[in-house]
């Protein structure tokens, strides 16, 4: 363990859900990594809820969060504590950062102005990724309804070192093509809003899905692009994904119906979390996983050293 004999740097993170469904028991495990590795490295841990997209949010899943948090028994350090209170925290009140992030993007000349449709792209991809049809055509960026994409076509792949999944190397070109960065309505995209929001509140410890690799792959391209200082420089763990009996992930978009798999759910049955909790345990190598009960347990039982990349943490243990 010489190679993590460092000082230590005061852990700063957040959970991020999406106001736009029920939780899922995917979204619940997250939290509980996300709250563990943090109180276990004395660290904050943010909420924020991300509500940049207004027409998805509905009043019954943001009640859903603050719920789920307390029936989870994890109390975040800063961020909203009701729902009531989502209003001072919203992403709605940094949409100038998120302008701002983005007209310093255009500045590069990397963005360009697209019209495609969802169903053009269909057309065009059988991917489903978007094959650069408008990445020539030099369209202004005040064109009417056109979204602007970032060019990846020269970006050198991203890589860093994951504490999940060890060595990454994403290729953003190959694995989302040119993203969307701004709305065809004008609304920044969820790669801007993101990262945006994680360099203003200084976080340096990100635990994602390991569905979101490419995200964090283009987000770090765009935080370099734009010399962010914090961002770029933070720790990263991609974990293992909850999946339906079908082999699929959980997704809260994928309808509003309060499934088996739904928080709500379980919370209506009376169902007890230590089931979420064994299988973090699990996830964290812990070998008397069934003991782990809540949260106090599992930070009492967690050896950091045992993830299968500590040295992604080394400047947090």
């Amino acid at each position: 363990m010489s190679d993590l004999q460092t000082t230590p740097t005061k852990l700063i993170t957040r959970w991020a859900p999406t106001p736009s469904g029920w939780l899922h028991t995917g979204n619940a495990l997250n939290a509980i990594l996300v709250f563990a590795i943090a109180r276990r490295l004395n660290g904050q841990v943010y909420l924020r809820i991300d509500d940049l997209d207004s027409p998805r949010v509905r009043h019954e899943y943001v009640e859903d969060i603050f719920l789920s948090l307390e029936w989870l028994g994890l109390v975040p350090d800063k961020g909203p504590s009701t729902a009531t209170e989502l209003a001072t925290w919203s992403q709605q009140n940094r949409m100038s950062q998120y302008c701002d992030l983005l007209d310093q993007l255009a500045k590069t000349n990397r963005v360009y102005a697209c019209t495609c449709s969802r169903t053009d792209i269909d057309r065009q991809s059988e991917d489903g990724i978007y094959p650069g049809t408008c990445r020539n055509k030099h369209l202004p960026l005040d064109t009417p309804a056109a979204s602007w994409r970032l060019n990846t076509q020269a970006l050198d792949p991203v890589e860093w070192l994951d504490a999940w999944s060890g060595p990454a190397t994403i290729s953003i070109q190959e694995s989302l093509g040119d993203p969307v960065i701004r709305r065809k309505d004008g609304i920044p995209a969820y790669h801007i809003a993101s990262p945006s929001d994680d360099e203003h509140w200084g976080m340096n410890f990100i635990a994602r899905g390991e569905d979101l690799m490419a995200s964090t792959a283009i987000q770090l391209a765009l935080a370099r692009a734009a010399s962010q200082p914090h961002f770029p420089r933070s720790s990263f763990l991609h974990h293992s994904l909850i999946t339906d009996p079908k082999g699929a992930k959980l997704s809260k978009s994928a309808g509003t119906q309060m499934g088996p798999s739904t928080l709500a759910s379980w919370r209506a049955e009376n169902r007890n979390p230590s089931a979420l909790y064994h299988q973090a345990a699990r996830w964290l190598g812990i070998k008397d996983h069934p003991l782990i009960q809540n949260l106090n347990d599992l930070i009492a039982a967690i050896d950091l050293h045992q993830l299968p990349y500590p040295a992604a943490l080394v400047s947090l243990l």
